[in-house]
């Protein structure tokens, strides 16, 4: 049975023509605003990117766990309650391949994935100020930090949920088609995803390529429906 998200906070993403730097502010300072409700969290040990310098020293603490747990995944869990572990978690998580945080329910609460090019984070108004501030002092804007809902006001929308125990992940997987007045149109795909069970659990690190191969074969999927000309422009990520 999926665990019921408390009425505590609403869901928030990071505007997608936000810099860099707020976009890794964001998903650090959600992480750290989240602390006391957090029961898990689980970080990807694998980047699509060199790891930068900052990292590395982290990179290595966390793979020397994994060997010394003999895991065969690339996913470290980690206790939000130790300082040590929450400071693996924020280091790593802007550039990881993917992130997630659950509280004591059992509710998805924090994301992040695709070296933090996608994340969504579910916070109380005095996380969400924590959050803005965190991105002010990166540069960035207070409105860089926006709900979900007034995200996708006026596009195109799928999501669905994957849940039970035969499904390969649990999470939220949504599908969000834009069109500029230029008429260029963008696919948006976010997923908010964390191990199914069983053996799913172990094949989570494929199950995380696999997704990423098919993200492409939508986007080639969409390309034969461009029509030619001004009119429309192809498909794009």
């Amino acid at each position: 049975m999926r665990a019921t998200p408390r009425d505590d906070g609403t869901w928030f993403t990071v505007r997608d023509d936000a810099s860099r730097a707020a976009r890794v502010a964001a998903i650090r300072a959600a992480l750290s605003a989240q602390r006391d409700r957090l029961e898990r969290v689980e970080i990807d040990v694998l980047s699509d990117e060199e790891w930068p310098d900052e990292a590395c020293a982290a990179v290595r603490v966390a793979e020397a766990r994994l060997a010394a747990g003999r895991q065969r995944s690339t996913s470290l869990t980690l206790d939000p309650r130790s300082d040590e572990d929450l400071g693996l978690a924020t280091v790593l998580a802007p550039h990881s391949i993917g992130g997630s945080a659950t509280d004591d329910t059992g509710a998805l609460v924090w994301d992040a994935n695709d070296t933090g090019t996608s994340a969504a984070f579910r916070l109380t108004p005095s996380e969400v100020a924590a959050v803005r501030t965190a991105v002010e002092r990166a540069g960035g804007g207070r409105d860089d930090v926006v709900t979900l809902a007034s995200h996708h006001l006026g596009l195109r929308e799928l999501g669905y949920d994957a849940v039970g125990d035969g499904h390969p992940v649990s999470g939220e997987e949504a599908f969000i088609v834009h069109r500029d007045d230029d008429g260029t149109v963008r696919l948006t795909l976010r997923a908010l995803t964390r191990p199914g069970r069983g053996l799913w659990r172990a094949l989570f690190p494929a199950i995380l390529v696999a997704q990423r191969l098919y993200r492409r074969r939508y986007l080639r999927a969409l390309l034969p429906t461009a029509t030619s000309g001004d009119r429309r422009r192809p498909a794009r990520g």
